[in-house]
C-alpha cells in the first residue's frame, strides 16, 4: 500500500516546483495565501494525511488555480475516497493548455490512467438537456448543462432542470462503470407560455377524480350502516320493554327494575348513535356527490352544466324520520 503514495508525493514535490510561476501571477496576497496553502498540502500528504492534505489543496484552489493544484487535489480527493470530485479534477487538469515543459506527458499520461481508475469506481450520467436549462443533481446546481458524462456515486440520485417556468426532474440509478443516459425535454411546451387547462385536449378518463368521491361514499355508507344497525337495535329493544311490566320499577331498588332501566338507557344510546350515524353518513353521501360533479372530468361544456346545476341546488337540511317502527333521516332539497 506504500508505493503508490510514495509515487504520488515524489510526482507532487516535482510539480510543486513548477507551479510557483504561475502562482505568482495571482493578486500578491492570494498568491502568497495559496503558496502555503499548497506547501502544507504537501507536507500532509507526505506524512500519509490525505484528507487534511485535500483540505489545504482545496483552500488553495480557492485563491488561485493552476495545473499543478489541480492535478494534487484531485490526487487527494481519490485517495480519501471523494471519487467524483477527483474525477472531475482530473479531467479538468487534463483539459487546461499549458506550454509549461515540465507539465510532461508522463505526467498527463498518470492522469489518465487514474480517470481510468475512477470510471470503474463511479457511475456517469449523461444528461440530454436544453443548452439554456440550468441543471442541479441532488439539489447541487451545475456550472452549466454538461457536455459529457456526469461522474455520480453509485446509488440513486435526482437529476432536475429549469427553463423558464418549466421545470424537469428524473431519477437515475448509478452503477459502477456504467454511464446511464437521460433527457430532460422542454420542446413540448414553450417556457414562457402559461399554463392553461382548457386549451389541452380532452383525455379519458382516469381512475384520479373519483378518489375523493369513492372515500366520501363509502365512509358515508358506513353511517348509514351504523344508523340502521344501532336504530334496528333500539327498536328491538322498545319492544323488549313494551312486553315487560313497568311497574317493576314499583320497588326502584329491585333487580328487576335496575334491568328494566338499563335496558331503557341502552335504548336511548342506540338512538342517540342511530341518528348520528344517519346524519353524518348523509352529509358524507351528499359530499360524495357534490365532489363528483365538480370532479368528473368531461368535456368543458358537460362539466359547465353540472356546474350550473349544482349552482342552482339549494339544500335545506335533514330531516330525522322517526316512528313507531321506523328510524331513520332524508336528506332534502331543491334544485
Amino acid at each position: 500500500m506504500r508505493q503508490p503514495i510514495v509515487q504520488w508525493t515524489c510526482l507532487t514535490v516535482f510539480l510543486l516546483n513548477c507551479a510557483r510561476p504561475r502562482m505568482a501571477r495571482a493578486g500578491d496576497s492570494d498568491a502568497a495565501e495559496a503558496r502555503v496553502l499548497f506547501q502544507e498540502g504537501v507536507a500532509l500528504a507526505d506524512a500519509g494525511q490525505h484528507e487534511a492534505a485535500r483540505l489545504k489543496f482545496q483552500g488553495a484552489s480557492a485563491l488561485t488555480s493552476s495545473p499543478t493544484l489541480l492535478y494534487n487535489l484531485a490526487r487527494a480527493e481519490q485517495l480519501t475516497g471523494h471519487d467524483t470530485e477527483g474525477l472531475t479534477h482530473f479531467r479538468l487538469f487534463l483539459s487546461l493548455e499549458t506550454t509549461d515543459p515540465r507539465i510532461t506527458v508522463a505526467i498527463r499520461e498518470n492522469a489518465k490512467a487514474q480517470i481510468v481508475d475512477l470510471l470503474a469506481k463511479v457511475g456517469q450520467v449523461e444528461i440530454e438537456v436544453s443548452p439554456e436549462a440550468r441543471v442541479s443533481i441532488d439539489g447541487k446546481p451545475l456550472k452549466e448543462p454538461p457536455r459529457e458524462p456526469v461522474a455520480i456515486m453509485p446509488g440513486k440520485h435526482i437529476v432536475e432542470a429549469t427553463l423558464g417556468n418549466q421545470a424537469k426532474r428524473e431519477e437515475v440509478i448509478g452503477k459502477e462503470g456504467r454511464i446511464s443516459h437521460i433527457k430532460l425535454d422542454f420542446s413540448v411546451r414553450d417556457a414562457s407560455a402559461p399554463r392553461d387547462s382548457t386549451s389541452l385536449s380532452p383525455s379519458p378518463v382516469s381512475a384520479a377524480p373519483w378518489v375523493v368521491p369513492t372515500i366520501l361514499g363509502g365512509a358515508g355508507l358506513v353511517g348509514i350502516g351504523l344508523g340502521i344497525g344501532y336504530g334496528l337495535s333500539a327498536l328491538s329493544t322498545n319492544r323488549e320493554l313494551r312486553s315487560e311490566n313497568p311497574r317493576v320499577c314499583a320497588n326502584t331498588q329491585s333487580q328487576e327494575c335496575i334491568a328494566y332501566e338499563v335496558k331503557v338507557d341502552d335504548s336511548k344510546s342506540d338512538v342517540r348513535i342511530s341518528y348520528a350515524g344517519y346524519i353524518a353518513g348523509a352529509a358524507l353521501l351528499a359530499g360524495a356527490a357534490i365532489t363528483a360533479i365538480v370532479l368528473w372530468p368531461k368535456a368543458k361544456p358537460r362539466a359547465s352544466a353540472n356546474r350550473a346545476i349544482l349552482r342552482s341546488f339549494t339544500a335545506e337540511g335533514l330531516r330525522p324520520i322517526v316512528g313507531s317502527e321506523t328510524l331513520g333521516a332524508a336528506f332534502e332539497g331543491r334544485f
